[in-house]
């Protein structure tokens, strides 16, 4: 079956060589109503298939990338380049490959940071930005907790126990699908196997898979509302996201 959306890839620049950034892009090819979807730290593209699908519905070209070092983008060479700065400058590169002047934004988490360092810059191409995920504030409790389960898999040590782990999994899928997502323990812990899925895999600082607006404006946030250590990042994006996305289109249709 073809897919609804376009592989793309992408050469970019960072201080210890080139790179290249994996995206799909939703749509009319050449839509100047562009909407560029950014996943969390240890996420992927494919976070945004259903809420792509829909805003292409509304009429956006939907740009969706991988981060350096996660999905299909390259791993960089020099694991202290996976900062804000780095993927800021990969996401410039990306926006003038779409020829826009202006681009609307969904950050999730991580991808709200990035959002957010563009959106400051002077003569930002960031004409509208939806957080999700994630504030102007992180405290330490919070980056503690995110560094408590990041990069970090439960023992298996045999094959049976692999098969439980997988197992859990498959019923952390359906509740993923709920919204709100439960607190479950076993759906909390099975996250991995719902991140694989998705083609994705839990890494550290570097991640463990391969594979502008009118001039002197500031662009206009909405908010999700919800604490930034309370970060869920395996729950679908058609989910609270939805709520993120009729967001950027009232805005849309406001201007």
């Amino acid at each position: 079956m073809k897919e609804p959306f376009r592989r793309r890839k992408l050469q970019c620049a960072s201080a210890s060589g080139l790179h290249r950034i994996a995206y799909l892009e939703w749509g009319e090819p050449g839509g100047a109503k562009v909407l560029v979807c950014v996943h969390g730290l240890t996420r992927c593209a494919r976070d945004f298939d259903r809420l792509a699908a829909e805003m292409v519905r509304r009429g956006y070209r939907v740009v969706c990338p991988d981060v350096a070092g996660r999905g299909d983008s390259d791993w960089l060479r020099n694991p202290a380049e996976y900062v804000v700065p780095t993927y800021a400058n990969d996401m410039v590169t990306l926006i003038a490959r779409l020829d826009v002047e202006s681009v609307h934004w969904v950050g999730t988490s991580l991808g709200g940071l990035i959002g957010m360092a563009l959106a400051a810059l002077p003569e930002s191409p960031i004409g509208r930005l939806a957080l999700n995920d994630v504030g102007p504030v992180l405290v330490g409790a919070s980056l503690d907790r995110i560094g408590s389960y990041v990069g970090k898999w439960p023992a298996l040590p045999d094959i049976e126990a692999a098969e439980q782990y997988v197992a859990q999994g498959r019923r952390a899928v359906e509740l993923l699908r709920c919204d709100p997502l439960p607190d479950a323990g076993p759906a909390r812990r099975a996250i991995g196997y719902a991140r694989a899925r998705h083609g994705c895999e839990d890494g550290d600082a570097r991640p463990a898979r391969k594979g502008g607006g009118d001039c002197g404006r500031r662009p206009r946030a909405d908010f999700a509302a919800r604490r930034p250590d309370q970060d869920r990042e395996g729950f679908s994006a058609g989910g609270r996201l939805g709520a993120a996305a009729l967001a950027v289109g009232a805005h849309s249709q406001a201007r």
